[in-house]
């Protein structure tokens, strides 16, 4: 893990923990847990890479553009186009997968909540974890094989 995150973990728990009765009302236990902690290390680990992958592919992608336009225009042209045309999609798919990662994540804050003492949940909230948890195993069942 690249620096210390317990400061910036300690100063949003404690963020959190000054919110009003009806936010903790809104987001179970497991899901603040998933935010805090989670957040934190996506964060550490986004920044301490980002100048070094962000620099280094930069580099990497100028001096192959340098090499091909030097060898033969067109080929530089042809492979410059495909440049600008692979990172308009990729931006574009960026924006597709954004709703569907905010929802994996939602989705892994609540199978933390599993790991909470249950013996204290409403009989509602109770069924709808087993339903979760039988629902998420019987779409990874055929994937491998068990029966």
């Amino acid at each position: 893990m690249a620096g210390d995150q317990r400061p910036a973990t300690r100063d949003l728990a404690r963020h959190c923990l000054r919110l009003d009765l009806t936010f903790h009302q809104q987001h179970t236990p497991g899901e603040m847990i998933e935010r805090i902690d989670g957040d934190i290390d996506a964060l550490t680990r986004f920044f301490a890479q980002l100048v070094v992958q962000l620099f280094g592919n930069g580099l990497l992608l100028i001096g192959m553009m340098v090499v091909l336009l030097r060898e033969d225009m067109r080929v530089g042209a042809a492979i410059g186009t495909f440049v600008v045309i692979t990172l308009l999609v990729l931006g574009h798919l960026r924006n597709l997968a954004v709703p569907h990662w905010q929802r994996s994540r939602e989705d892994s804050g609540r199978v933390l909540v599993a790991g909470q003492d249950v013996r204290q949940w409403p009989l509602h909230q109770l069924r709808s974890q087993v339903g979760m948890v039988t629902k998420t195993y019987s779409c990874f069942r055929p994937r491998f094989g068990t029966t």
